[in-house]
């Protein structure tokens, strides 16, 4: 096969599996911008802000957090282009998984410290969980990208070149 169709072939099967993976990091960051909605209220109740500007600072938060999200899908799918085309998609949607549920958990946590909810085991649990989650995540992403360097040094190494 011609390698410039080859280029093309993997330049078009990126960008399809960006536009579908993208869906989990942007769910993700949907319900991060929902958590922080639910936070910037729960600041407010117990801050000393006149309830006059409740409505307008929730308003305001509302779109600020909503842009927000848009530009980071649209960040979140070219990196994920990028990734595909130089094949490490598995790698960073990972990356991208633990940020976000790190995110969503510091964010739970935040929400559980203004005084959202009583803690219990029931309420800090899921945040736990998402923590935890994060974290095995972020380690497989660190594995997957040093095999993939180690695979890349040992191709790059000539057999008949190396000392033992």
């Amino acid at each position: 096969m011609d390698p410039y169709l080859r280029q093309e072939r993997r330049k078009t099967n990126a960008a399809f599996l960006s536009w579908l993976l993208v869906l989990v990091p942007s769910l993700l960051a949907l319900l991060l911008w929902l958590s922080l909605q639910h936070a910037v209220e729960i600041a407010l109740s117990i801050s000393s802000v006149s309830t006059w500007s409740w409505d307008a600072i929730k308003t305001f938060a509302f779109i600020g957090f909503g842009l927000l999200w848009l530009a980071g899908v649209f960040l979140m799918q070219n990196m994920l282009y990028r990734s595909a085309v130089r094949g490490m998609l598995i790698s960073r949607i990972m990356q991208m998984s633990a940020l976000l549920l790190g995110l969503l958990a510091c964010s739970q946590a935040i929400r559980l410290l203004l005084g959202a909810a009583e803690i219990s085991i029931r309420s800090v649990l899921p945040v736990a969980l998402e923590a935890v989650l994060a974290a095995i995540l972020y380690a497989l992403c660190r594995y997957f990208h040093a095999r993939r360097i180690a695979d890349h040094a040992t191709k790059d190494n000539k057999p008949w070149a190396r000392r033992t």
